[in-house]
């Protein structure tokens, strides 16, 4: 990403387009190369990847849960058919002047 912080980041992204908000899931279109994912949970957390879609032809189930571990937020992902399936650590919104929050995931080529 080519920014100074995700402060950056939040401020320019119109807030509706947010996978998660509000406690509610929200569908979207996904682009057949290149996606941005952003989720923020309690207008206190945030997490952010992007995901690079090589196989155009095959259509790409995406599936999220957003879930408590002790006091820490975390986002699972998975994508499929590609076997993409991670964690992301949320962060709090109040420090994303200080953060650059960059995750990059990419199919099988």
């Amino acid at each position: 990403m080519n920014r100074p912080n995700d402060k950056t980041m939040l401020n320019s992204y119109d807030i509706q387009n947010a996978i998660y908000l509000e406690g509610s899931y929200k569908k979207r279109p996904y682009s057949d190369d290149e996606n941005d994912f952003l989720f923020i949970y309690d207008n206190k957390y945030y997490c952010y990847f992007r995901y690079l879609k090589y196989n155009v032809i095959m259509d790409d189930q995406h599936y999220f849960a957003v879930f408590k571990n002790n006091n820490d937020i975390f986002v699972h992902v998975i994508i499929k058919p590609e076997k993409i399936d991670f964690y992301i650590k949320m962060s709090p919104i109040a420090n994303a002047q200080f953060l650059n929050f960059d995750v990059t995931k990419g199919g099988d080529r």
